[in-house]
């Protein structure tokens, strides 16, 4: 996931002024800029609110894809072919099974805040998730997810993206994730992205993004960060490990190189160590969060197992069972109260 921040990234849902207004926001640090153009975005989909999840599937406005793409090439995103999808009935059926097996807090806090859900072919990542704000304050989101959720299957994708920050060849050290489920990737990308929509709502990470930190005037620590997470993106040095802020996930920044695939098997076995269920997971304690629930509710609460193997041609060097670590008391019943 992207975290939308008014500093690094532009991703606007609305049109012309606004999306103008959001840009220079986002130049000059604006932040009461930026609430106006979070303003004007929620009074656009607002009407959506009185709609089913399913029917806030939509495709996305081609100005807006087209300032998503202007500024992704800016950033130096190597891919930019993104494409609206128009979702199908099938996408919409599929869309509305996989919500409805989502932890019944995810179900409650989307149907309330989730204001729009868009599908993009060659989208560069899984998804994006960002916030508006009613004229009260209270804050409300969207979310684009990659349509090859739809079609790719769930342990394909972790695969995938496990593997995405580090060189490849025939006979290199790489990363297999087995959930022993068939669901499809979609599945992730709803329990990924729904997280950091729960993280915002329950302050279960002390902050998301920098204007959300000075909304909430957040500290740099929480129940669910303490003792693990010094500050947003860095862990306490015990936790982490051999790379960690070099991790380009799905290797879409051009300018940032991927990590050699012999530097795999080290840093496994500091993984191993780390409270953390994935690599991704170690790179922002919101992160952290997402994918900690993911791997939880896939293995505890739909019945999958979920094995994070290292192979070199094929053959099994190391696993783990990052679902079967064992949770202390707060963290547990952080995953425990989503049910």
């Amino acid at each position: 996931m992207r975290i939308l921040t008014p500093t690094r990234l532009l991703r606007v849902f609305v049109f012309s002024m606004a999306g103008a207004l959001f840009a220079a926001a986002c130049q000059a640090d604006d932040h009461a800029a930026v609430f106006k153009a979070k303003l004007d975005a929620y009074h656009y989909f607002e009407p959506n609110l009185a709609l089913p999840l399913p029917a806030r599937v939509q495709t996305m406005p081609d100005e807006s894809l087209q300032s998503i793409i202007a500024f992704d090439r800016s950033i130096g995103i190597a891919n930019t072919d993104y494409k609206p999808r128009t979702a199908t009935p099938a996408d919409i059926a599929l869309f509305a099974e996989y919500v409805a097996l989502l932890p019944k807090h995810y179900q409650t806090v989307l149907s309330n805040k989730l204001m729009a859900v868009h599908f993009v072919d060659n989208f560069a990542g899984a998804g994006l998730t960002d916030w508006y704000v009613d004229q009260r304050g209270e804050v409300y989101y969207y979310m684009i997810l990659n349509s090859a959720l739809l079609t790719e299957s769930l342990d394909d994708w972790l695969t995938y993206r496990e593997n995405s920050y580090f060189t490849q060849a025939p006979e290199s050290y790489r990363v297999r994730v087995r959930t022993g489920t068939e669901y499809k990737a979609l599945l992730y990308g709803l329990l990924h992205e729904g997280g950091h929509i729960v993280d915002y709502e329950g302050n279960v990470s002390p902050y998301l993004d920098p204007v959300h930190k000075k909304k909430i005037n957040a500290g740099e620590t929480s129940d669910f960060t303490g003792g693990i997470w010094q500050s947003h993106k860095t862990p306490v040095d015990e936790y982490d490990f051999k790379n960690r802020d070099r991790l380009n996930v799905y290797g879409i920044f051009s300018d940032k190189p991927l990590v050699p695939a012999e530097e795999l098997p080290g840093m496994f076995t500091q993984l191993a160590r780390t409270p953390f269920v994935s690599f991704y997971a170690g790179t922002a304690w919101h992160e952290d969060f997402a994918d900690l629930v993911t791997y939880y509710h896939v293995e505890k609460k739909l019945g999958g197992e979920v094995v994070v193997e290292l192979l070199r041609d094929d053959r099994i060097v190391d696993s783990l069972l990052p679902a079967k670590r064992g949770l202390d008391g707060v963290r547990l019943k952080i995953l425990k109260d989503l049910y």
